[in-house]
This record gives C-alpha cells, sequence and structure tokens, in this order.
C-alpha cells in the first residue's frame, strides 16, 4: 500500500538523506553529479534556502507520515516567468506517484502564491520516468515541446535534454475579479449574509449581526469578499472567537470559502493577505484561525500553534497564528 505524503518546506534536518540518496541512479540522466561530500550538499541546500527567503526559489521536501525523507521538489528562477521545476524521488520509492504529486502541490504552490502559469521542465528523453509525469501533468497543462540538446557535462555524462513549456489550462481573467470590505458596499450585506450561511449552515442572522456591527463600526472586525461580475465567489469574516475553549487567542478569522469552480485560483489567498494588512493596519494583531488543513495558510505566513478543542466538536482542531 502506497504511504501517505507530506510536502514541506526544506529543512537541514533532511541534509544527510539528500546527500545520501542523490546518487549515481538518480543524476544518470541530469547535469549535476553526486556531491563529492557532506558540505558540498550543505552549501548547495543553503543557498537554495537563502534564496527562498528572498522568493528567488522554491524549495520542498517531500516526506511520508513518519517524517522521513523521500525526496524534493524544486522551483528555480522564480523572480522569472518561466520559473523551472525539478523533482526527485529515492530509488527505493519510485513509481509510487510521489513525484507527480509533488509536482501537483509546488504548481499550485507557485499559481495560488505568486501567480505563475507558465513553468519549464527538463528531462533526458531516455528518462521514462520524467517523461511519464510529463503526460500526467498534461491533464491541467498544455505542453509545448522544445528542441532537444544533446550535451556532454564536465563529468562526461552524455545527456540528450528536451526542454518542455508548461502553460496552465482554463485560466479565466482574474483581473475582472474585485476585492472588497462590506463597509464599501453595506448594500451586499444580506447577500453576503446568506452566502455565507449556505457555505456554513450557521444562522443568516448571526451573520448580519457581525456584518452590521462592522459596516456601523462598532467593531473593527472587518467582513471582505471577492466578487466576479457582482457575484460573490469567495469570503472571509473576522470575529471574537470562533467557536473553541481558547477564548484568549482573539480574533479569529472565520468562515473562509471560495466557490469550488473558483479554487486554485489563489482567491483565498488574496482575502487572507486582504485581513491580515486590514487588522494590521488598525493595530490588531496577532490574529487566529481554525482549520483541519495543513499546509494552505502555511503559504500565506500564518503558523501551527496549538491545538483547541471545538465547541461539541470530538476531536481538537489546530489552530494558526498571524504575527
Amino acid at each position: 500500500m502506497t504511504r501517505k505524503i507530506r510536502i514541506n518546506p526544506f529543512d537541514m534536518k533532511y541534509l544527510e538523506d539528500y546527500y545520501k540518496y542523490f546518487d549515481e541512479e538518480i543524476t544518470q540522466y541530469q547535469w549535476p553529479d553526486p556531491f563529492e561530500n557532506i558540505e558540498d550538499a550543505r552549501n548547495l541546500l543553503q543557498g537554495f534556502l537563502d534564496e527562498m527567503k528572498k522568493e528567488e526559489t522554491l524549495i520542498f521536501a517531500i516526506v511520508d507520515d513518519e517524517d522521513r525523507f523521500v525526496g524534493s521538489v524544486e522551483m528555480h528562477g522564480m523572480t522569472e516567468t518561466c520559473p523551472e521545476l525539478g523533482v526527485w524521488i529515492i530509488e527505493s520509492e519510485q513509481g509510487k506517484g510521489y513525484a507527480f504529486e509533488a509536482l501537483k502541490y509546488i504548481l499550485e504552490y507557485a499559481y495560488e502564491k505568486y501567480g505563475k502559469t507558465e513553468f519549464f521542465y527538463e528531462a533526458d528523453v531516455r528518462n521514462a520516468g520524467s517523461n511519464k509525469l510529463l503526460a500526467k501533468l498534461s491533464k491541467g497543462y498544455e505542453i509545448i515541446v522544445l528542441e532537444t540538446e544533446e550535451l556532454v557535462t564536465d563529468s562526461g555524462k552524455e545527456l540528450k535534454l528536451q526542454g518542455n513549456e508548461l502553460r496552465r489550462k482554463g485560466l479565466k481573467n482574474m483581473s475582472n475579479y474585485k476585492y472588497i470590505n462590506l463597509r464599501e458596499k453595506p448594500e451586499l450585506k444580506e447577500t453576503a449574509a446568506n452566502w455565507f450561511h449556505e457555505k456554513w449552515g450557521v444562522p443568516t442572522e448571526a451573520y448580519l449581526e457581525c456584518i452590521d456591527a462592522y459596516i456601523e463600526g462598532t467593531t473593527e472586525y472587518g467582513w471582505y469578499v471577492c466578487l466576479d461580475e457582482g457575484k460573490i465567489i469567495g469570503g472571509l469574516g473576522v470575529i471574537d472567537n470562533d467557536f473553541h475553549d481558547r477564548k484568549d487567542l482573539a480574533p479569529n478569522v472565520c468562515a473562509v470559502y471560495t466557490e469550488e469552480k473558483y479554487r486554485c485560483q489563489g482567491i483565498s489567498g488574496n482575502l487572507l493577505n486582504m485581513v491580515v494588512e486590514d487588522t494590521k493596519n488598525k493595530g490588531i494583531s496577532p490574529i487566529y484561525l481554525v482549520t483541519d488543513h495543513v499546509g494552505f495558510y502555511e503559504r500565506y505566513g500564518w503558523e501551527f500553534f496549538c491545538m483547541a478543542q471545538g465547541d461539541g466538536e470530538p476531536e481538537p482542531t489546530r489552530l494558526y497564528i498571524h504575527r
């Protein structure tokens, strides 16, 4: 049975595994060779981490459910229009779909956080696994095959590298989307309250009470929506407590939702960034939220803080903080 994997920002605790498993089998069809020593690996990876802090590179560790290193997925040239993708999986874990899952993750991450829609992916024509990945990615991306380049590396490897440009399919013109707080359009308050009610089942009157308090200025805990031609397609709000036992951790972002057909376009991320900026400008910081999702909110600067017990829930849930 294939184990579940997690994709986390790379941490130097995986250095020894990265060094050990980036071997001749992995590099057979790649320009780089195995590291001569662990210090070379450390220096390279530290450089990538420094670039990641400057948002020039993405590097993630692929780990199993016991936090064992499985491989790495990377994206370089983030300041360019068409950044370059790379992924590798240790030999013993290949053929289990991990590389595809990791590529899907980093492609969505780059799209939602940075708006990237075009990517460069290069693989040797003899590398069957890499070429299968392209076929699987073609469901969501137009694949433009570029010329094959034959070259010899410094160590004498003969490569036949096939360049490919990936262009995301089904893009809607997101410049038409409008992000507002409901103080800007108070006439939408009933529509918004009904919309939130439909998504979360909380009574419309409860939402309307919170929205009215914000519009009238009796609270600075705001309500925010994304509109497509006047229709609400995403939204969230800020309340004192989102129905959990940590009443001391306030305020809470709540009711985060994007209509299904509009997902993977960065809408929730933009709304989250909007509420963080707005609350900070009002001197409200930190803010919190509760969620069962792992990996999504981290993309936008949120950090896991503690577990919280939801009202009437059998199990505790994750509580995040944005400082």
